[in-house]
């Protein structure tokens, strides 16, 4: 039987395969416990799910902004994009790290 962590998740396929944690781990552990308020765990399950709870709060504003006033804000595409490129970056470069040091 697998080990069931402590939200009750199974772990990523990555952690059986390889023993190490990819890019993704603890990421919908990290999700969760932002929204029940254990910021502690959130941080150590992984640090992106900050960045994914912010850009989730980001478009339900921008929703909001638009069925109340009619309006959304609009982006450069050109920002948006380097916006993620930096961001998918930060989320490897993190992955990758944690996997070398795993």
């Amino acid at each position: 039987m697998a080990h069931i962590g402590s939200w009750g998740y199974l772990p990523a396929r990555s952690i059986f395969l390889t023993g190490r944690p990819c890019p993704s781990c603890g990421l919908t552990t990290s999700v969760s416990a932002i929204l029940h308020g254990q910021f502690g765990l959130a941080w150590r399950a992984n640090p992106i799910g900050y960045l994914v709870v912010a850009a989730a709060v980001g478009v339900g504003l921008n929703s909001l902004l638009a069925l109340v006033s009619g309006r959304t804000l609009r982006l450069d595409i050109h920002r948006l994009n380097l916006i993620m490129i930096v961001l998918l970056s930060l989320w490897l470069l993190h992955g990758v790290v944690r996997f070398v040091l795993a």
